[in-house]
């Protein structure tokens, strides 16, 4: 079962999927307006234990997603609070003059050996597809 709650536009868009569990989404998505929960989306998956828990149910999955936000940090209407830190940049890696560094030698090495690597690759695809036999079936069907 599936809910999400997202600001838009000063709107709040939502929506859920039961899943087969009647009601299931439903009761997720209340839980998620009574928690004021924005900018989020919660999933409960419920496995079959041999005993039917008739009602009850909704109860557990109300409690778990609840349980989910709590564990995440929500504060309401405020969303889910991240500490991710400063990182690393996932752009170009400049210094402050504005040049991109070079890469190291290992860097360079690796890359001329993934390109290697590609090309006899390629070419042993080519072959494949051609029908012409490869380099190692043809040394070892001349011996």
């Amino acid at each position: 079962m599936t809910a999400y709650r997202v600001v838009s536009a000063k709107r709040v868009l939502k929506a859920y999927d039961d899943d087969g569990e009647a009601h299931g989404g439903q009761r997720l998505a209340g839980c998620l307006v009574r928690e004021k929960a924005v900018n989020c989306a919660v999933v409960v998956s419920r496995v079959w234990g041999g005993q039917n828990l008739g009602k009850r149910r909704f109860e557990h999955i109300v409690e778990r997603a609840r349980t989910l936000l709590l564990a995440a940090g929500h504060r309401p209407g405020e969303g889910i609070q991240h500490a991710w830190g400063v990182g690393q940049s996932l752009g170009s890696r400049e210094v402050l003059g504005g040049a991109p560094l070079p890469p190291s030698k290992r860097a360079r090495a690796d890359m001329d050996e993934h390109v290697t690597k590609r090309s006899v690759l390629a070419i042993a695809a080519e072959r494949r597809l051609l029908g012409a036999p490869s380099a190692a079936c043809s040394t070892s069907a001349s011996k």
